[in-house]
C-alpha cells in the first residue's frame, strides 16, 4: 500500500514539473511552488529525487518513455516506406497529444535545470527506431545507398522543425494538409 502512495506522490511531482516548465518556464519550478501545487511537503522533491536536477532528468527520461510507447505502437510491415511515414507520423501525434512533454525533451532547459541526454536511456533508443526504419528503406532502395544513421539524422531534423513548426502556430496553412 505504501509503495503505491510512493509511486503517486512521484508521478505527482513529474506531472506538476512538466508542467510548470511547459506554462510558466524554468523559473516557475521550485520546491516550494512543486510542493503546493501537489499538497506535499518541500522534503518530497529530496525525498523522491534526492533534489531539482533529479526531478527535471525524469521528467525527461518520462518524457522519452512515453515516446517510446508511441514508436513502439508502430508495427513492421513488409512496405519500409510506408512504416518509416508511420514513425514520423507516431513522432507528430506524440507532440501533439503531449505538447508539455514534448517540450522538455527537446526544450531549452539551461543552467541547473540542463539535462544531459546520454544521462536518458530512452532518448538513445528512440533515435534507434528510426535509424533501423531508415536502413529499411536504403536497403529496400527508397534511398541511395547512404549512412543509415546520417539519413535518420536528415529526417529526425526534418520531421522535428516541421512539428516545432506546427506546435508554435507558425506553420503556414493547414498542418493537415
Amino acid at each position: 500500500m505504501a509503495r503505491v502512495a510512493e509511486q503517486s506522490v512521484r508521478e505527482r511531482l513529474i506531472e506538476a514539473a512538466a508542467e510548470l516548465l511547459d506554462t510558466e518556464g524554468p523559473a516557475a519550478l521550485t520546491t516550494r511552488r512543486l510542493a503546493k501545487e501537489i499538497g506535499v511537503s518541500t522534503m518530497a522533491v529530496y525525498t523522491y529525487f534526492g533534489g531539482m536536477p533529479e526531478l527535471v532528468k525524469a521528467v525527461v527520461q518520462d518524457a522519452f518513455d512515453r515516446f517510446a510507447e508511441y514508436l513502439g505502437d508502430v508495427t513492421p510491415t513488409d512496405d519500409p516506406g510506408a512504416d518509416l511515414a508511420s514513425i514520423a507520423h507516431a513522432y507528430r501525434r506524440f507532440a501533439q497529444q503531449n505538447p508539455r512533454r514534448y517540450h522538455v525533451m527537446f526544450g531549452g532547459l539551461s543552467g541547473t535545470l540542463a539535462v544531459d541526454h546520454r544521462e536518458i536511456d530512452t532518448s538513445n533508443s528512440t533515435f534507434t527506431v528510426l535509424v533501423d526504419a531508415t536502413r529499411r528503406v536504403i536497403d529496400a532502395g527508397f534511398f541511395q545507398p547512404a549512412d543509415p544513421v546520417h539519413v535518420a539524422t536528415q529526417l529526425w531534423t526534418m520531421v522535428h522543425g516541421f512539428v516545432h513548426l506546427e506546435l508554435s502556430g507558425l506553420l503556414p496553412g493547414d498542418p493537415d494538409d
